[in-house]
């Protein structure tokens, strides 16, 4: 669902390559695939893009306690 039209003028084109960029190193490092465990740094990228995504979901979504917007800096 992530290649959805609908989703991208949601979310904005920077959530949905964030979404797809996890999904494809999980894609990698599943047993179906390559089977490859992936290196420490592309682990490392992974988790950072999840967390952006984690985070304009909390931002975008939450009814309390909402993040500050910018409170980890932007990269």
């Amino acid at each position: 669902m992530i290649a959805e039209p609908s989703r991208e003028a949601l979310t904005g084109p920077a959530i949905v390559i964030k979404a797809r960029y996890i999904k494809d190193q999980g894609n990698r490092a599943a047993p179906h695939d390559t089977g490859k465990p992936l290196s420490a740094h592309d682990a490392s990228a992974c988790v950072r893009e999840l967390f952006h995504v984690c985070y304009w979901i909390a931002r975008t979504y939450a009814r309390t306690d909402r993040p500050e917007a910018g409170a980890f800096g932007r990269r």
